[in-house]
């Protein structure tokens, strides 16, 4: 080998060293920079500013660990079925974020995503755990403390769970809450065999009545649970009974007779 040649393999090796380096140097400048914009994205948001900082700007979503992938795994599974609970799954959005993450190309979108992420996170977890509506802001008659979880601590104890097992006990574990499940899946079904039937053409009719338009109520209640089956064909007393329970349950004057508003109602 001449000298020459030498030299040559030498500048080689050279430039492959400070190849190497640079890479290094760019992966490091690149982690430096999802931290960084993390950091910019979550500064106006004290819960989750601390949260970050308290791990150093870690992610809580992105990366290619196996837990990072459980996180997204059971995070997307549970908003893409809120309804189930109730909840509109528009609201949290999993397509879009999905597609945000597909076409991240920079450091600077994935921690978009990471923030967005743990943003979404946040907003179904306080949603599924006490619900969309303010009580005060439906009506000022009710008198309801909603218990507002602290979302520094939804964060930090999610870190640090098995994914799905936390976000399957977020929903209220209450009696009345299951039941409520089981009404809203009831009435799905009845949704899904087109509803109650047709809008009744009917005027008003009250106790004592008799004739094809009573038949055609005396049916509807029926079929809404309000009457038990039978044949009878007078607005009778029990008629009079269910018109008034479905009047009481819809906020409606409860006088037992199927008035306008009542008609409509059914």
């Amino acid at each position: 080998m001449t000298l020459l040649d030498h030299r040559k393999r030498m500048l080689l090796s050279f430039c492959v060293i400070l190849s190497l380096l640079s890479i290094g140097t760019s992966t490091n400048a690149l982690s430096l920079t999802f931290k960084q914009t993390v950091a910019e994205l979550v500064v106006s948001n004290k819960k989750l500013a601390k949260f970050y900082e308290s791990t150093g700007y870690a992610p809580l979503w992105i990366g290619t660990s196996n837990l990072h992938r459980n996180r997204r795994s059971a995070f997307f599974k549970a908003i893409s079925s809120a309804d189930t609970h109730g909840l509109p799954v528009l609201r949290y959005n999993p397509k879009e974020l999905k597609k945000q993450a597909r076409t991240a190309r920079t450091q600077k979108d994935l921690a978009a995503i990471e923030v967005s992420m743990s943003q979404t996170f946040l907003t179904y977890a306080a949603d599924i755990q006490t619900g969309l509506l303010i009580p005060k802001k439906i009506s000022k008659d009710i008198q309801r403390k909603v218990p507002y979880r602290d979302h520094f601590s939804y964060l930090k104890n999610f870190a640090k769970s098995n994914p799905a097992a936390f976000l399957k006990a977020l929903p209220p574990k209450h009696p009345e809450y299951a039941r409520l499940l089981r009404e809203k899946l009831r009435f799905e079904r009845i949704v899904a065999r087109a509803g109650w039937g047709k809008a009744l053409d009917l005027t008003q009719l009250r106790p004592g009545d008799t004739g094809k338009q009573v038949l055609k109520l005396r049916n509807r209640l029926i079929a809404m649970g309000y009457l038990k089956r039978n044949l009878r064909r007078k607005y009778d007393a029990k008629l009079q009974a269910a018109v008034t329970a479905f009047q009481k349950d819809h906020g409606l004057n409860a006088d037992g007779v199927a008035g306008p508003a009542t008609l409509s109602e059914l």
